[in-house]
């Protein structure tokens, strides 16, 4: 069960942080799909690492 958290830990920081490239790429270079989906992967990534933060 411990492998698994840690798993979902790393993918969830991954997610986020891929998120957050993104909207800065997309923020630099006027591109609005990069700012929406930079947006909702670092939401998807957040809310990962919440529910996860919930079940310690």
């Amino acid at each position: 069960m411990r492998i698994y958290q840690v798993a979902t830990l790393l993918l969830a920081l991954t997610t986020m942080v891929l998120g957050l490239v993104m909207l800065v790429i997309g923020l630099s270079r006027g591109a609005t799909g990069g700012i929406v989906l930079g947006t909702l992967f670092a939401i998807a990534g957040g809310g990962r690492l919440y529910v996860l933060r919930g079940k310690r």
